[in-house]
């Protein structure tokens, strides 16, 4: 609709434009058409309007192509700005050149109308407190605000998670390089103690031997004894010699090859005594139902439930 004002308008400037190259003498002659000008621009807005009811549903239909779709959606707010500009802009002009000043009339008559009908249609609510949008415009900033300072929260807190985990893989290689050099300080104080026991274990095994040659070497004292019943050196420094070899092979096994060796010897007895507390508990099950089950009998049985209402009553 308003476009097809702003073309009825663009019109009669034109119109008017052709006319005021004529001569002073036709002056006033226009000025009387100006003003049938004028109700007949007033009378083909109203036609305009009637036309764009009636047709509405037609002037919708053919709005599918884009681009009468977008001259449909201009937004005639920013258009009624600028027209307001160009009136005053008019304004100027009529006063330079008076031969245009009738169109200029003309043009401002149908703006001004197309502006009053349109203020008429849309106008401000008026509340005890000012107008709705007036106090629309408080709530609307301050939920601004409170969206960007949540958003600016949102933005810390997440940029914090990355020093944090900056910070926790310091304090985790940290605690790793301390936990790997008391394991290395540990490892070389077991080591030098294992040494210097198996030190100790050669050189007692060393004076044991001595002694043991010392012994055998000397004659026996007893000779109304066998042969069977004396004690062989030999026999004594042999059994020795496997027990210091057994307690070195101890103290070298790694203690996960010791613990799996061991592993299939307990696991046996591990079994063999779960199964010996299975048997033990399946035992006393059976005992207490045997004694709860004897009870129930009894108490299902017809006779001793009428001996026992007969002495109740």
């Amino acid at each position: 609709m308003s476009a097809i004002t702003t073309e009825r308008a663009q019109k009669a400037l034109y119109d008017a434009l052709t006319s005021s190259k004529s001569t002073s003498a036709r002056m006033l002659k226009n000025v009387d058409q100006a003003g049938n000008l004028i109700s007949k621009t007033t009378q083909e807005v109203g036609s305009a309007c009637t036309l764009y009811d009636d047709n509405a549903a037609v002037i919708q239909q053919s709005s599918a192509d884009q681009m009468v779709a977008d001259l449909l959606k201009k937004n005639m707010d920013d258009f009624f700005g600028e027209a307001k500009k160009v009136m005053d802009a008019l304004d100027t002009l009529q006063q330079i050149h008076p031969f245009v000043s009738v169109a200029i009339i003309a043009f401002k008559a149908v703006v001004n109308f197309e502006i009053r009908l349109k203020d008429t249609r849309d106008p401000d609510i008026m509340g005890p407190c000012g107008t709705i949008r007036g106090r629309l415009d408080g709530v609307l900033d301050k939920m601004k605000r409170n969206v960007e300072d949540c958003g600016n929260a949102i933005d810390k807190y997440y940029k914090s998670k990355f020093e944090l985990w900056d910070a926790l893989a310091i304090r985790t290689a940290l605690g790793v390089d301390t936990a790997i050099k008391k394991l290395e300080d540990l490892t070389k104080t077991l080591g030098f103690e294992s040494e210097d026991k198996l030190t100790e274990l050669v050189k007692f095994a060393k004076q044991q031997e001595a002694q043991i040659q010392a012994r055998s070497d000397a004659p026996s004292k007893d000779v109304s004894k066998p042969a069977s019943q004396t004690p062989s050196a030999n026999g004594s420094v042999a059994e020795q010699y496997r027990l210091d070899a057994s307690l070195l092979h101890e103290l070298r096994t790694p203690v996960v090859s010791l613990l799996d060796k061991n592993c299939a010897l307990f696991m046996f007895k591990l079994d063999k005594q779960t199964a010996e507390i299975k048997d033990a508990i399946k035992d006393s099950e059976t005992r207490i139902m045997l004694a709860l089950g004897d009870k129930f009998k009894r108490a299902k049985d017809p006779v001793r439930i009428k001996k026992l209402d007969s002495m109740h009553h």
